[in-house]
């Protein structure tokens, strides 16, 4: 379904306990063995604590406190996006606090009804009384429902040339963007004496060393270089694409020390070089102007003929490049634009080499930042892939393609999907194989925002505001997109400002006691455009069951939905520099997660659990414990001082916490990048196994 849940039962807490993480377990880590201890049992309600008790105990006891994981999530699957539910004819129906929308769940007055007067319909949410003119027929009747909001064509018809509706219309371009620097001519040693296009320019200087092989030396390999594994890579996906879906549209880009627009290989190459590569405005002017490629299945021979034409040689001028094809792909509904590279970007705009100081380091994260939104707003998907050994700041580049349009499917040893936010290091030679399971995956929908709305008992806890609405922009997303929110429970026990901003709003809570209340509602808004250009509103409401029984709330735990919770949230906070408050995090649903394996007897999706997740805890373990051997101490989130860093030991003080995002941001290694974002773009069916997944589609076909 669209709106999946981490159980059966919201769990309705009357306090929010906590557990302890002893030094220990942190020095140790995510474990799993036959032996491993049991997970802590729940303590009695009347012994589990409140946050200042908690928090005099951990001083007492060392190590640290941290709230117990519970089942209080929520999971968007984009998927349901491919297909329109029922299109309901009438008016989209508002609640005027909250903005909910008119759905199965409420209940309007029908005393005013009978009589023809404005019918009240207190919200089931905000329990705020509104005054609706709606028909019997218009209320809605189903769970999964869809408003047309704004047919393709509908508004800005004066002013839409033709040539602007063809921009909009069809297949998204494609775009290929090339590193094509110096470094892209290492090679890798293959088994097998084989040639490849392309190479016949390398062939005088193969034979020319024919005698150049020591005594006893393997003579049966053919050395493969890197720019020639993504020609073969590229030269098949358009062969697929020809042959497949002819009416696609493919460009080729490619950066070196200057940037070089081939377009689909008709035209004659368009190059640019100098200060232009510096000038922000002149290349956004020069990609939004770029002619756009025909259809690869007119011109797709030429295209290849480009590609195997390409050499090697010069720097890398990335930031211009990627910044070009931005604009450049802007030009068509729902493009993609797929960056390979293999080195650090040094030349031009974003250049990441040689940055000495704090202000430099700022100004380069500060145009990839940027990058990320304009691609965003553009309705343009990013895709990274980097070549397996290098280093290119990966913690830069993943940004850009984690922020263009939110989380997808994910899979640890695929290369780039051809989507939003992917990012992957790979084996030059598993290239080709890869590319196609890029194109399995395409953009379903573009400009889509997520509006979930909870009962005013509840609250977000991403949200410092402690609110029960919160709205997601999220750009492209495809078949595969997921999303995981966690939320709480408003309690009226507090006492301080500190348990205040934890707990949420306690006035609230007391109006609407969630004890009183045998189920609560939810309701997920999708405002979306879709491929034809049309532009909708979904509107899924569900209720869940309440329960103040932890234990029963975890028997009936959905493994797949805290699986990928338990991964996306892991990874943001990794992202964000917070190490010990990610691996934490990662530990307490360990805990969860094993207890529900020990009530139900489910330890094979225990294992498979822990197999996902802990790669990702285990490298950060490994980060913090060298960061202690080089400057005595880790950039742990209970620090006190600021860590000591070789290019900002004259610094003026800063921030704790932003110094250490900045730091581990800059220090992070391209491996720790590519499996932080992947795991932010974790899926729930990762972490279900067939028993699993089979029963979730038949709860799913009984509920349609």
């Amino acid at each position: 379904t669209a709106m999946d849940f981490g159980s059966k039962h919201v769990y309705a807490y009357d306090l929010s306990d906590d557990e302890s993480l002893s030094e220990g377990e942190m020095e140790r880590g995510m474990r799993l063995s036959d032996d491993e201890a049991a997970a802590p049992p729940l303590p009695p309600k009347a012994a589990r604590q409140r946050p200042q008790d908690a928090a005099a105990a951990a001083g007492e006891r060392g190590g640290r406190r941290t709230r117990r994981a519970d089942t209080n999530v929520l999971c968007v699957k984009f998927g349901k996006l491919k297909h329109p539910s029922r299109m309901h004819t009438g008016d989209v129906v508002l609640c005027k606090h909250c903005t909910a929308v008119l759905s199965q769940l409420s209940r309007l007055s029908t005393a005013a009804a009978a009589a023809g007067d404005e019918q009240k319909w207190s919200c089931e949410f905000c329990n705020t009384d509104n005054s609706v003119d709606v028909a019997p027929e218009e209320v809605p009747r189903d769970e999964d429902i869809t408003y047309m909001l704004e047919p393709f064509g509908a508004t800005a018809a004066a002013d839409a040339s033709a040539d602007k509706q063809a921009k909009v219309a069809g297949d998204g371009l494609v775009i290929f963007c090339v590193d094509v620097s110096g470094s892209m001519c290492v090679t890798t040693e293959v088994q097998g004496r084989f040639n490849l296009r392309g190479e016949e320019r390398n062939r005088a200087q193969q034979l020319a060393g024919e005698g150049l092989f020591a005594p006893g030396q393997n003579r049966d390999v053919t050395y493969v270089s890197r720019l020639q594994g993504v020609q073969a890579a590229i030269d098949k996906q358009i062969e697929c694409l020809r042959q497949n879906s002819p009416e696609q549209c493919v460009a080729l880009v490619t950066f070196s020390n200057e940037v070089t627009v081939f377009g689909d290989g008709k035209g004659v190459p368009v190059v640019i070089a100098g200060d232009k590569l510096n000038d922000r405005d002149e290349l956004m002017k020069q990609g939004s102007e770029a002619t756009l490629p025909q259809a690869v299945g007119k011109v797709g021979r030429e295209l290849c003929d480009k590609v195997f034409g390409l050499e090697e040689g010069g720097a890398t001028a990335l930031g211009p490049a990627l910044l070009f094809s931005i604009m450049m792909a802007s030009q068509r509904l729902a493009s993609k634009v797929i960056i390979c590279t293999d080195g650090l970007a040094n030349v031009g705009l974003g250049s990441l080499d040689e940055l000495y100081t704090e202000e430099q380091q700022d100004d380069a994260q500060q145009f990839y930042d940027q990058l990320s939104q304009l691609a965003k707003d553009k309705g343009v998907s990013v895709s990274v892939v980097t070549i397996e050994g290098t280093e290119c700041r990966m913690a830069e580049l993943g940004q850009v393609a984690d922020k263009t349009g939110g989380q997808v499917g994910w899979r640890l040893v695929t290369v780039f999907l051809f989507i939003f936010a992917q990012v992957n290091i790979v084996d030059p030679l598993k290239l080709t194989q890869e590319f196609g399971n890029m194109l399995s995956n395409p953009i379903i929908a573009t400009n889509v925002t997520a509006t979930l709305i909870l009962h005013s008992g509840l609250y977000f806890r991403s949200e410092e505001s402690g609110e029960s609405r919160l709205t997601h922009e999220i750009g492209n997303v495809t078949a595969e997109t997921e999303i995981t929110f966690e939320f709480g429970v408003k309690t009226a026990k507090k006492h301080t400002p500190e348990a205040e901003k934890e707990e949420g709003d306690a006035a609230a809570a007391k109006e609407h006691k969630l004890s009183d209340l045998k189920e609560l509602p939810f309701q997920l808004q999708i405002k979306y455009t879709s491929m034809d250009g049309a532009k909708s509103l979904r509107v899924i409401s569900k209720a869940l069951p309440v329960t103040n029984d932890r234990e029963v709330a975890e028997k009936e735990l959905n493994i797949g939905v805290m699986g990928a919770h338990a991964a996306q949230t892991s990874a943001r906070l990794a992202i964000a520099g917070d190490y010990g408050k990610s691996r934490a995090s990662s530990i307490v649903n360990q805990r969860m997660i094993q207890r529900w394996s020990q009530n139900t007897g489910n330890r094979d999706g225990y294992v498979n659990w822990f197999s996902n997740i802990a790669p990702m805890e285990v490298e950060l373990r490994d980060a913090q414990q060298r960061e202690r051997l080089t400057f005595g101490q880790c950039y742990s989130d209970e620090e006190t001082e600021a860590l000591p860093l070789a290019a900002a030991a004259v610094a003026a003080p800063r921030s704790r916490s932003k110094k250490k995002m900045k730091a581990r941001r800059t220090e992070c290694s391209d491996q720790r990048a590519n499996l932080m974002f992947n795991m932010r773009a974790a899926r729930s069916k990762t972490f279900m196994g067939p028993a699993e997944e089979q029963k979730r589609e038949t709860e799913e076909d009984k509920e349609e």
